[in-house]
């Protein structure tokens, strides 16, 4: 995944879910929840000899488009699995809300 992200210009998952900034150990899992599931996704597309038919802009398309989508449901899977996480993004939006009064 590290050649994928140098040759087609991606970048490392947000620090933050929300408003909320992960910890070091929330964003390892962050990055490891989303990385392994979009790298055997990437894998299976990459080994199928169609891949390489394909113009270079739609696989980046299509490479982008996964590791995007695995971020999110990570992202989604952390915030029902981490109570905290939860909790800071409902006070953030409490807090923007009350501001904007």
């Amino acid at each position: 995944m590290q050649q994928v992200r140098r040759r087609k210009g991606l970048s490392k998952p947000d620090r933050s879910i929300g408003d909320t900034r992960l910890s070091p150990a929330q964003y390892a899992d962050l990055v490891k929840s989303s990385g392994r599931p979009a790298k055997a996704m990437l894998d299976r597309f990459t080994a199928s000899p169609k891949w390489d038919t394909l113009p270079d802009g739609l696989r980046r398309i299509i490479i982008r488009d996964v590791v995007e989508k695995s971020r999110k449901a990570a992202k989604g899977q952390m915030l029902r699995t981490r109570p905290e996480l939860l909790q800071a993004q409902i006070l953030e939006r409490v807090k923007r809300r009350q501001g904007e009064r």
